[in-house]
C-alpha cells in the first residue's frame, strides 16, 4: 500500500487528479500482481523442495524456474504504461518507469520472502 499509494493502512490515500488516476491504478495493479505472483512462485518452489520433487532442495530465492523474473517483467510492463507519474505518491515519486518498478520490487522483496518462511522455514 505504501509503495503503490504512499500511505499505510488504516490511513486512506488522498484523492489524486483525474489524469493521474489511470497511472495510479496501473501501479496498484503492478504492485498487487507482483506481490501475489512472487509469493506464489516462492511457495511453489518451496513446496517442490518439501515434497522431494527437486532431487536436491534448491535455493528458491535464486528463482531457479524464472517465475519471479516473469512476474517482475509483467509488473514493469504495467508501470511502463504510465505517461507521467506527476502528483502520485509512493513509488511514483521515483519519476521514471524503471525507477518506479524497482521501488515496487524493493518494497515487495522486503516482505514476500517472510510470508513464505512461515510454512517453509
Amino acid at each position: 500500500m505504501n509503495a503503490a499509494y504512499g500511505f499505510r493502512p488504516p490511513t486512506v490515500p488522498n484523492t489524486i487528479v483525474a489524469d493521474a488516476r489511470k497511472c495510479q491504478k496501473a501501479i496498484a495493479k503492478a504492485a498487487s500482481g507482483l506481490s501475489t505472483g512472487w509469493a506464489r512462485a516462492l511457495a511453489s518452489c518451496e513446496d517442490a523442495n518439501a515434497r522431494g520433487v527437486n532431487p536436491a532442495p534448491v535455493d528458491c530465492s535464486t528463482d531457479p524456474d524464472g517465475d519471479i523474473a516473469r512476474v517482475r517483467a509483467k509488473a514493469a510492463s504495467r508501470v511502463a504504461t504510465c505517461d507521467s507519474f506527476a502528483g502520485i505518491p509512493g513509488c511514483a515519486t521515483s519519476g521514471t518507469a524503471p525507477a518506479v518498478a524497482t521501488c515496487l520490487e524493493t518494497a515487495i522483496d522486503d516482505v514476500v520472502p517472510r510470508y513464505t518462511e512461515v510454512p517453509y522455514p
